[in-house]
């Protein structure tokens, strides 16, 4: 075996027994925990959710709980959190628009120049009437990067249902959000 592989080879196994993220270098470890604000939320309502926690990641589900105001075409929201604390590292699709039986469309970016803000737009694809009912919207995956707490907020949320141009707000959702605390 060549000298560079056998050196590849010793780094790779001396990462994996000091327990380190190899895609951390500094070697930090973290234990993340997300708490959401209410645990048994109402009907009509969207909450954060803890999906996973996972040592230095979170994963937060975005829960409808028993929708029935109106038949949901899509979703809208901005999400704060403290990005000296977090970091967004992707999303999973939920169950809730797929229900549908239609393609659901995700757009879920970091905002320019606020990386503490994550704007997401979830929405049915085409002619398709809406669901109702109980499910995941999406769920949110972060890294933890430093030990603190960061609130996790909603603003500029919205349920809309497939009324032409664009839909019309469903009214009478509360909306719940909750806050990581990584160790």
């Amino acid at each position: 075996m060549h000298t560079w592989a056998k050196l590849t080879l010793a780094i790779i196994w001396a990462l994996s027994m000091s327990g380190c993220d190899s895609n951390d270098p500094t070697g930090s470890s973290f234990t993340a925990v997300f708490y959401p604000d209410t645990s048994t939320p109402p009907a009509n309502s969207i909450s954060m959710q803890a999906a996973r926690n996972n040592a230095q990641r979170i994963h937060i589900s975005v829960h409808a709980q028993d929708i029935s105001n109106g038949k949901v075409f899509g979703a809208a929201f901005d999400l704060q959190f403290r990005p000296v604390i977090l970091e967004y590292i992707g999303y999973e699709p939920g169950e809730f628009l797929e229900s549908s039986g239609r393609q659901v469309l995700y757009q879920v970016a970091v905002e320019d120049g606020n990386p503490g803000r994550l704007i997401v737009g979830i929405s049915l694809v085409g002619d398709a009437e809406g669901v109702t009912g109980t499910g995941a919207l999406i769920t949110l995956k972060f890294k933890a990067i430093a030990a603190d707490i960061s609130p996790m907020t909603f603003s500029n949320n919205v349920l809309l249902d497939n009324t032409p141009p664009g839909g019309n707000p469903i009214t009478g959702i509360a909306w719940y959000a909750g806050r990581a605390q990584v160790d």
